[in-house]
């Protein structure tokens, strides 16, 4: 069911007129008309009043389905962590782009970035993947996205770890320490997460 469709179904249900449910939310006969034909929306101003109005969700209006999408985003997850079962490159390969598929359909979801990152962080690695440094600067920028965006703390730490073993790749030592010694002890050992930097840049190619 379409916007329109629902807004029209509850219109009737409420047996207003559209001349009387335009006058409630203060616009003409004429855009609540183009709105149930779809062949307009209205202002994102007036979503959450329509809402109220109707006793209904801002997102049963739109069309989102937010338990579907999470559980479709948490299949993605499994079907892309299944896969990499064993250490061949090219299936970590395969699962980083199941990844970045579900970001296309999912932009904002967290979850998915979150995984990617361990992807990506296991393709930085030189023996791993012929477009190792290509993978580093992805995984550096989407672990500072994390870090400045992501509302998800563990998230945030999940990101610290892998930048602070692949400083090597990322060019970026001084912000891996930088990072390390803001690690809470109860997540991962400052300590060893500085030692892994040294071991890292250490061992860089």
């Amino acid at each position: 069911m379409t916007f329109g469709q629902k807004i029209k179904k509850l219109r009737t249900e409420s047996n207003w007129t559209q001349e009387q449910f335009a006058e409630l939310m203060g616009v003409s006969a004429q855009a609540v008309s183009r709105w149930e034909t779809d062949s307009s929306m209205p202002d994102i101003s007036l979503i959450a009043p329509i809402a109220y109005t109707f006793n209904v969700s801002c997102d049963y209006l739109l069309g989102v389905d937010l338990k579907s999408k999470e559980k479709d985003i948490y299949s993605i997850r499994k079907r892309a962590f299944e896969s990499v079962v064993g250490d061949n490159p090219q299936k970590w390969l395969n699962a980083s782009n199941m990844i970045r598929n579900g970001l296309k359909k999912y932009p904002d979801s967290w979850v998915l970035k979150d995984s990617l990152v361990v992807f990506l962080a296991i393709l930085s690695l030189p023996k791993n993947n012929e477009g190792y440094a290509e993978a580093g600067k992805e995984l550096n920028a989407l672990c500072e996205e994390i870090l400045a965006k992501c509302p998800n703390k563990k998230s945030h730490y999940n990101a610290i770890y892998w930048m602070c073993h692949s400083a090597n790749i990322t060019n970026n030592r001084e912000r891996a320490v930088e990072l390390a010694k803001t690690m809470p002890h109860h997540y991962a050992c400052q300590e060893e997460l500085l030692k892994s930097i040294e071991k890292a840049c250490d061992l860089s190619p």
